[in-house]
């Protein structure tokens, strides 16, 4: 099995450092990107919760502080039913609403800062990927083995963290209440119009500064493949095939896109240097 990652030229440090960037939500080409529709802070069960835990205490000492008369005249339950007025939930309810928009955005913000996110696809040949992303065909596209240990590092079944997952298309936007919401659901949902890309992505904690680049290192052995782009010039290709040739890659192959003389397609074959160059 295969999962495919877009370059442009310039990133071909990639393949000599080792090293793949896991970029902040906030930095993608898609305005929707980590922005859900945000209904509430939390919901007014939880505040009602809240509010009955915090008050425990201090309804045991009024009823304590009744007269042995009123007492008698008025069980705990009763007392408690008049005590726990649900005005003050509704009262706390009201502020929550206020106070959403600034604690959405500064929740969303504090994930996207502390998430990084490797973007991946299971497309190779994808004509508008090609151009957006690997510069206009001129850029290059590396075949990972999605088996690879680099891929599988998740430390439990509900780590968010360091494993392969399926992005999930859909027309609305994912609609939360902030208390009980998960990254994921933030994180890999993206908008329908997306869906051709058929994305994949690895999360990974990062240090929390938007503008720091996090680079994480990735095994040689990982690499199945480089192909590069039909626009690619000469000199990019014969940069990337002495890489290849490399000893730490000498396992992987290196192809080249051309196009398909009858149809809108992309043409796969090894890359010959002795034929690029005639």
């Amino acid at each position: 099995m295969s999962i495919y990652k877009y370059f442009p030229p310039k990133r071909v440090d990639t393949l000599e450092n080792n090293k793949l960037c896991f970029s902040t939500a906030y930095k993608f080409n898609d305005p929707f990107e980590l922005k859900p529709y945000v209904k509430a802070i939390c919901t007014t069960e939880h505040l009602e919760a809240m509010h009955t835990e915090k008050s425990s205490a201090a309804l045991a000492k009024a009823y304590k502080e009744l007269t042995r008369a009123q007492r008698k005249a008025c069980s705990f339950k009763t007392f408690e039913k008049m005590y726990d007025s649900l005005e003050v939930v509704k009262e706390a309810n009201k502020r929550m609403v206020a106070l959403t928009p600034a604690a959405a955005n500064s929740a969303l913000s504090t994930l996207a800062n502390n998430t990084g996110i490797l973007c991946l696809t299971k497309q190779p040949d994808n004509l508008l990927m090609w151009s957006h992303y690997a510069e206009s065909h001129q850029g290059f596209v590396i075949e990972f083995d999605e088996k690879s240990s680099f891929f599988n590092q998740k430390r439990s079944d509900k780590d968010e963290f360091g494993h392969l997952r399926e992005v999930i298309y859909q027309q609305a936007r994912p609609s939360i209440i902030l208390s009980n919401t998960h990254a994921n659901e933030l994180l890999l949902t993206k908008g329908l119009i997306w869906e051709s890309e058929e994305e994949w992505r690895m999360l990974w904690p990062r240090s929390n500064d938007p503008g720091e680049a996090y680079l994480l290192d990735f095994p040689s052995s990982a690499v199945k493949s480089v192909i590069l782009g039909c626009n690619m010039t000469n000199n990019n290709k014969e940069k990337i095939f002495g890489i290849i040739n490399s000893e730490k890659y000498a396992h992987a192959e290196c192809i080249e896109y051309k196009l398909c003389e009858k149809e809108y397609k992309l043409i796969a074959s090894p890359y010959n240097p002795k034929l690029s160059f005639q």
